[in-house]
């Protein structure tokens, strides 16, 4: 078991906090859920975690200050997302040039075609297309599997249903479920049933703290529900 852990993180951009004193863990074997309202700072969080912000950010916007220690098994790692092989991250917006082909992003994950087919042999016949070729729902459901199917320890998914239909939604919350088996998932989504329903632990940001969640009532009594 693999145990990935962020504190001391602050976030402010000139005098407005954003982030404040906010600890936050996932274990391989479990789906941690994040929830809070828009602008909240979840997004920031996600990419604290895996070490986007200091070159994103800081220096880029006046007046930003950042502050966060990232630890896999209690080892501080300064930049998560250069491990090879620790932790991979779907963010909101499509991510794959749209030049690329389908099976070359595939390459590129070491995701074998096959682990696609299975539950969805259609993907079969969009293996020459270009991403530019296909819809917004299509791009957005590949690029979800194949963060999920790639052999990290841990996966960030930021707002993985958007643009996914009802059905299909259904559907990744199954995957979700089978391939937390070998890894560790953290996942945020405005369609906060789903998240409650498929997550072993639950945390939820407001005022720039982070309050875990042990029961669905909290979250009506912090007004988000």
């Amino acid at each position: 078991m693999s145990i990935l852990e962020i504190d001391s993180v602050w976030l402010s951009y000139k005098l407005t906090k954003i982030l404040q004193n906010v600890y936050m863990k996932c274990e391989t074997g479990e789906v941690v859920g994040l929830l809070g309202r828009n602008g909240a700072g979840k997004s920031s969080l996600l990419q604290l975690l895996m070490g986007f912000m200091e070159e994103t950010w800081l220096g880029t916007l006046e007046g930003t200050q950042v502050g966060k220690s990232v630890r896999v098994n209690e080892k501080y790692v300064q930049k998560p997302f250069r491990v090879n092989g620790l932790i991979n991250y779907l963010p909101q917006n499509e991510f794959i040039p749209k030049s690329l082909k389908v099976k070359t992003a595939l390459d590129w994950y070491e995701v074998a075609p096959e682990t696609l087919f299975v539950d969805f042999p259609e993907l079969a016949t969009l293996l020459s297309f270009r991403f530019g070729e296909l819809s917004g729902g299509q791009c957005r459901w590949i690029e979800t599997l194949l963060v999920l199917k790639a052999n990290t320890q841990f996966t960030i998914l930021d707002e993985p249903f958007t643009h996914v239909s009802p059905l299909q939604v259904e559907k990744l919350k199954q995957i979700i479920d089978n391939e937390k088996k070998r890894k560790g998932i953290i996942i945020t989504d405005h369609l906060h049933r789903h998240i409650t329903e498929i997550s072993d632990r639950i945390y939820f940001i407001k005022n720039g703290m982070i309050i875990p969640i042990n029961t669905p009532a909290q979250l009506g009594d912090l007004g988000y529900i």
